[in-house]
């Protein structure tokens, strides 16, 4: 994302986290390797909303990379939380926290992320709860298995109350960094922030003239899903589970009109990482418009006076 968000994502966990370093993995202790020795390794990587593809997925990388250290076995989760989702989730102004046409771009997200993970030998296990309930079930069925959880890290306090609650079911956890195209660990400041800039321009200024980019990382080519899947109940009936708008507790009214298309809408917004993606080869390659975005970028009308990214980045497709 951009560097504005970047800089906002700093101050946040500045100002949630005091002077710990962003850039230090939380791993919980554990009891010793040789207690430890005869239990199946299992990674839940938890899928957040923010974090929605299989490419350039650095906690996804990571989960993988613990279960080929491990020998051990990847579940891939997501939940729609109810906290989150549907007509009863409101802020305290009363507004929806998430409107019912945003839920089916999500929706549409969580169903291309599942046939993506199949491709691969995988499964998404989903489920219309909170995560911190939904996974002390899941983990209690995992029996005489070591569990760990792996998860993109964010910044704001209702994430991280989330994020606090669901680790307490797990043996160990940790949390990576994901969702800014600049690495932390990069970043030309101190790890307790404390000489970060108090405004947005000299921030900018150092980190473009100081940092690079990465390349994007690749697919994980090996994530293998828990043997004997069918054998518990939990895992085989989320597997195929996807909720409507209507589980997810919007009105008759919100889901007739979040499947209503508006005339006055420019493009389909389609949720989903090979959306995103088609997106990206049309306007910059099919079409070659990125060579006159500064000229368009202000027009009001049409599909291509901007690149229309701003949905998928958000739900990080």
């Amino acid at each position: 994302k951009s560097l504005a968000s970047l800089f906002v994502a700093l101050i946040l966990h500045k100002f949630f986290s005091g002077t710990q370093a962003m850039s230090t993995r939380l791993v919980a202790t554990t009891s010793s390797a040789a207690g430890n020795q005869a239990a199946k390794s299992v990674i839940f990587h938890w899928f957040r909303g923010t974090d929605l593809r299989l490419h350039d997925n650095p906690a996804l990388v990571r989960s993988a990379e613990i279960c080929a250290k491990t020998s051990g076995s990847v579940i891939p989760v997501f939940c729609f939380d109810p906290r989150i989702f549907g007509d009863s989730a409101r802020s305290e102004f009363g507004s929806l926290k998430c409107s019912p046409r945003r839920a089916e771009f999500v929706i549409d997200s969580i169903v291309d992320l599942r046939k993506s993970l199949e491709k691969k030998g995988s499964k998404l296990i989903v489920a219309n709860e909170r995560p911190e309930d939904f996974m002390r079930k899941l983990v209690h069925e995992m029996k005489g298995c070591k569990t760990m959880v792996v998860y993109q890290d964010e910044v704001c306090s209702e994430e991280k109350a989330v994020e606090f609650s669901v680790k307490k079911s797990f043996g160990s956890f940790e949390a990576v960094w994901g969702s800014t195209l600049y690495d932390l660990k990069d970043l030309p400041y101190s790890d307790s922030l404390a000489d970060l800039p108090d405004t947005f321009t000299p921030f900018r200024n150092k980190v473009e003239k100081k940092c690079n980019i990465h390349m994007p990382l690749a697919v994980p080519k090996q994530m293998p899903f828990v043997a004997k899947a069918d054998e518990v109940s939990l895992l085989e009936e989320h597997s195929k589970y996807m909720p409507s708008l209507e589980d997810l507790g919007y009105t008759k009214e919100q889901c007739e009109s979040a499947r209503t298309v508006d005339p006055r809408g420019v493009m389909k917004f389609t949720g989903g990482e090979s959306a995103a993606l088609a997106r990206v080869q049309d306007y910059i390659w099919d079409k070659d418009l990125l060579k006159v975005y500064f000229d368009t970028r202000n027009g009001m009308i049409g599909a291509d006076y901007s690149t229309k990214f701003a949905p998928w980045l958000a739900h990080g497709n």
